[in-house]
This record gives C-alpha cells, structure tokens and sequence, in this order.
C-alpha cells in the first residue's frame, strides 16, 4: 500500500457526492489530522495554502507539491 492511499481515501470521503462543493484549507486540515496518514504525506495537508478547495484543486494542489519535491516515488500520487 503506497503512503497516499490513505490522503486518497479521506479526500474521496470529504468530498462523497459533493465534488464541486469547496471546503476550507482548516476543514480538510482538521478531517487529516483525524485520518491515518503518514507524517511523510500530512505534510502536504498541514502546508496546504489558505484557501477554499473542491476535489480537482486539492488534488492538484497536493500532486503538484509531492512533485516539486521530488518525492512522487517514494510517496505516491493522488
């Protein structure tokens, strides 16, 4: 199981039926600290910028900085 599984999880559960609707920078932050995430992976979410997302920008916003980082293999991608 790659270390993202579980950000991939949560994010489908925040957003279940409700993908266009935007959620808050504190509300997707709050919902992680709750999931089992790796350190290696709440970092994305715990430097995630202000702002309101729906489901496309969190991911992208999260994919983006996993791959500036160099880091999309040994964390993964959403």
């Amino acid at each position: 199981m790659a270390a993202i599984d579980n950000a991939r999880k949560l994010i489908d559960e925040l957003y279940e039926g409700h993908e266009r609707d935007k959620l808050s920078r504190q509300q997707i932050y709050d919902a992680a600290v709750k999931a089992p995430l790796a350190p290696d992976v709440m970092i994305y979410f715990k430097e995630l910028p202000e702002g309101e997302y729906d489901k496309k920008k969190l991911i992208h916003t999260i994919n983006h900085e996993i791959t500036v980082r160099n880091r999309a293999e040994q964390v993964g991608l959403l």
